[in-house]
């Protein structure tokens, strides 16, 4: 975790600081130097807790026949699955907070941030739904396995759009108004955009409780779709892997 994250912070540390020194700013859309790297800070880990969910392993077992178990426990896949992320999700969301708490102490909050006891009550209901949708989005798709002999192309087209579109590699905040307005109807602002700019208290489009509303729509769509899909696939499935 130490690793990849010194690794990830001091490539966007060094990128956007030659940003800024060659644009001679102070303030880049939003940000300061100092809020870009909190936003870069908040972003990975966010994402983190979000995308918590074991990205490959339903697909695999499907393929390889060790689907079995789950047709025949005492609950649904989906709430297994579920439970296992967040588990997973517990120890992201640990070290969420340490890590901010440290940024906090030592660097201090830049001002254009408002990370107040509201901004934190609004964060964590959507980011409790971003990673439900997140995974009932990427296990839809990762049921794909019933049909196909290979998904993994599929899902790493998912990561990247989630990348791009959802603020991991440039925030949200940069892009044109219109382009944002148009993004936040798409689901993948909410996986990481979203969320980190409502506890860094950056009002997104449209608003928290307009984004809550969107991301209920899609949540409400991608559930019946992901019922509708196990529901046909597991009647194709033969139980002896290949």
């Amino acid at each position: 975790f130490l690793g990849s994250l010194v690794a990830q912070y001091g490539v966007e540390w060094f990128l956007w600081k030659a940003n800024y020194a060659t644009r001679a700013v102070e303030q880049i859309g939003p940000f300061s130097f100092r809020g870009m790297m909190l936003y870069y800070l908040a972003a990975p880990l966010a994402a983190r807790i979000i995308q918590s969910s074991e990205i490959g392993n339903m697909s695999e077992e499907i393929y390889n026949g060790s689907l079995n178990r789950y047709l025949i426990y005492p609950v649904s896949f989906l709430r297994f699955k579920l439970a296992a992320g967040s588990a997973h999700a517990s120890v992201f969301l640990l070290q969420f907070v340490l890590v901010l708490s440290l940024f906090a102490t030592f660097a201090g909050i830049p001002p254009e941030c408002h990370i107040t006891a509201g901004a934190v009550a609004r964060a964590a209901p959507a980011i409790l739904l971003a990673a439900y949708l997140h995974f009932v989005m990427v296990a839809t798709i990762e049921l794909v396995a019933f049909w196909a002999d290979n998904v993994w192309s599929l899902i790493v087209i998912t990561r990247y759009l989630t990348g791009l579109l959802g603020g991991a590699m440039i925030p949200l905040v940069l892009f044109p108004e219109w382009a944002t307005r148009v993004l936040y109807l798409l689901p993948f602002p909410y996986f990481i955009a979203f969320p980190v700019e409502t506890l860094l208290g950056i009002a997104p489009p449209g608003g928290w409780a307009g984004g809550m509303a969107v991301m209920t729509v899609w949540t409400v769509v991608l559930t019946a779709v992901f019922h509708a899909t196990w529901n046909r696939g597991r009647y194709r499935y033969n139980g002896v892997g290949i």
